[in-house]
């Protein structure tokens, strides 16, 4: 106990037993995202605010806690003001998420999914680059988890979440090349399970609804075209073949 706590009475959370010091952090990141809610139902988040959570859920044990608390954590991103600290929020939580064991960073991922685009920003040109940037780094933590550490049911919201937003980016071309994008997706989505691959297939027939001749995308917006609905199509039949044998397998 440093002199300053012991003058004030205090102990540092290291010097509790071990068994209360366990029930401590199991019970601190609840109490955490139940009070960032509380405030944010009447006001925004403050990026301070958010900076200081992501920094407490860094020690939230076990490790499913802090994964569950960090996805909580991004599923409030859009709460943070003013909105150019989002960005900032986006990445921090990033970057601690990418330092968790493989196994405990595709459930922390979900929220981050969930907010890759600032809320109230999507019409402003940045803010659809930073989705598209969102989503790759998205991608490059998925990449980086080895597939047999996945947990498929989480491992398809991710990857829902994540190809829900690309016709929100196809239809604004200051996003950004979407192509890469629906490449890497393509690509996780062959690596899936043949129960995840079965979830992403309607994903996947809603994409190209909006893409397809006389759809929202190619004939009202103008903003793809048809070597654009042939590229995706040329892709999509192995996933989607694989996608309909587990349905049937079912």
């Amino acid at each position: 106990m440093s002199v300053g706590n012991a003058a004030r009475g205090r102990v540092a959370i290291s010097q509790l037993p071990p068994e209360v010091r366990a029930d401590l952090q199991k019970r601190v990141g609840p109490m955490m995202i139940a009070t960032l809610e509380h405030l944010s139902n009447d006001s925004s988040i403050s990026g301070r605010d958010m900076y200081d959570a992501v920094m407490a859920a860094n020690h939230v044990q076990p490790d499913e806690m802090r994964a569950q608390v960090t996805a909580d954590l991004g599923r409030l991103l859009h709460r943070v003001q003013p909105l150019n600290t989002q960005q900032a929020a986006f990445d921090h939580l990033n970057a601690q998420i990418a330092s968790y064991p493989p196994e405990h960073r595709m459930p922390a991922l979900i929220g981050l999914a969930v907010n890759a685009l600032k809320g109230n920003a999507q019409d402003s040109p940045e803010a659809m680059r930073d989705g598209m940037g969102n989503l790759h780094k998205i991608l490059d933590q998925i990449a980086a988890i080895p597939e047999s550490q996945r947990d498929p049911a989480d491992t398809h919201i991710v990857l829902n979440v994540t190809l829900g937003w690309t016709p929100v980016l196809m239809s604004r071309p200051e996003s950004g090349n979407w192509r890469p994008l629906m490449d890497r997706l393509l690509a996780e989505t062959a690596k899936a399970p043949p129960e995840v691959q079965a979830g992403l297939a309607p994903v996947y027939d809603k994409v190209l609804d909006y893409m397809k001749p006389g759809g929202t995308l190619m004939d009202e917006l103008h903003v793809t075209t048809l070597a654009d609905f042939q590229h995706l199509v040329a892709r999509l039949p192995d996933a989607l073949r694989r996608a309909s044998e587990a349905s049937d397998d079912e």
